[in-house]
């Protein structure tokens, strides 16, 4: 639930088209608060556990993962608050996963270190043994979810740095892309996966929208090309093209790659205003809602889905670092931002639709109302 079902609660609250039923706000900001707290949260090395043995928080199985640990830090980033949380986060994930170049998989679940009395060292008191084994395995879609959470990361923290972070592991993602936008999930692992074509383009994409590099959206355009070949269904998309191993060898059709690959394909559309890409987010959200009715609140990203495409994609194309970081922490969570260095004038931002724009601003509120009136 904290991956999905929190998210949308976030976006409703931040979006005054779909107001929150009862007391929908103070919901998300208990749940937050709770997993912020020590028992899913390691209040010692930061990041978050897995999740917990017992339905009071207290006890939790210790693993982290990188996917779990880049979605959670991409919700507290987005949500505010809980900066504490956050840098903690990016701290544990660059201390103990960070290679230089990417993320490692995950750190193992040891109950005896994270059990062990606390020792004097030099930044503190710590746990006096070494920390878990890190599984050196680096997922591609895991990767650009980290990436994603990074740019969220920098913007709400104002660490530039994170961004860089960002950029040099989608350049190791990009790696595992094959020129057609067959995406491997690993180096010589199962590929073409649904959920890794997702990630890796929602991961290009966010990073061709803070840099303004549009290397990265073609690189995008690629991959859900290549899924929307190769793995579309009459409704929706596959999980993989068949031939793997276990469930793999069956078509499924997985509500969130659809809802994922949806999202993608959303963004693509706003930003290229190519309707192809209208589509196949279509396409995607037809699959997805097809399957909602097995998630119950876990299938919240089709309904996230649906109602970006209800309304009409708005981007807000920014000619000024400040700026671009202030509408990346903006609570709209449909605003596609994109930094540009021509058609806008230095230090400004211009609201755009599809059809429109308005008139350029030095003013975060002025162009969040101006991505309003354009949204009509």
């Amino acid at each position: 639930q904290e991956k999905t079902g929190n998210e949308f609660v976030l976006r409703c609250k931040a979006n005054a088209a779909v107001p929150l039923p009862g007391d929908g706000a103070g919901m998300l900001g208990k749940t937050l608060d709770a997993m912020a707290a020590p028992g899913l949260y390691d209040p010692v090395d930061g990041a978050f556990f897995r999740y917990t043995t017992r339905d009071d928080w207290q006890v939790p199985h210790y693993e982290k993962l990188l996917d779990d640990n880049a979605r959670l830090l991409r919700l507290y980033a987005r949500a505010g608050g809980h900066r504490g949380n956050v840098e903690g986060s990016v701290t544990w994930l660059l201390r103990h996963l960070w290679t230089g170049a990417a993320f490692k998989g995950s750190m193992d679940a040891d109950e005896g270190f994270y059990n062990e009395d606390f020792a004097p060292g030099p930044g503190g008191f710590g746990r006096a043994s070494g920390h878990p084994a890190v599984d050196p395995s680096v997922y591609a879609g895991w990767n650009a979810l980290a990436a994603t959470a990074m740019l969220r990361a920098s913007a709400m923290l104002g660490r530039p740095g994170l961004a860089g972070v960002a950029r040099i592991t989608m350049d190791s993602v990009r790696t595992l892309v094959a020129p057609g936008g067959f995406v491997s999930r690993l180096s010589g692992g199962q590929a073409g996966l649904l959920d890794e074509q997702a990630h890796v383009a929602e991961g290009a994409i966010a990073v061709g929208a803070w840099t303004g590099n549009d290397a990265w959206l073609d690189l995008a355009a690629c991959v859900v090309s290549w899924a929307d070949e190769h793995l579309r269904l009459p409704v929706g998309y596959r999980d993989a093209t068949g031939g793997g191993v276990g469930l793999l060898r069956h078509a499924r059709r997985p509500l969130h790659g659809n809802a994922a690959l949806g999202e993608a394909a959303w963004r693509l559309w706003a930003l290229t205003g190519e309707a192809r890409w209208q589509q196949v987010a279509e396409h995607a959200l037809s699959g997805a809602l097809a399957e909602a009715d097995r998630y119950g609140f876990m299938g919240a990203p089709a309904a996230a889905l649906a109602e970006r495409l209800a309304r009409r994609p708005v981007v807000a194309k920014v000619n000024d670092d400040e700026l671009r970081g202030a509408l990346w922490n903006a609570p709209d969570p449909d605003l596609v931002v994109r930094r540009v260095t021509t058609g806008t004038p230095p230090g400004t931002a211009l609201a755009c639709s599809l059809t429109a724009c308005a008139r350029p601003s030095t003013d975060v509120a002025e162009v969040l109302r101006h991505v309003a009136q354009l949204r009509g």
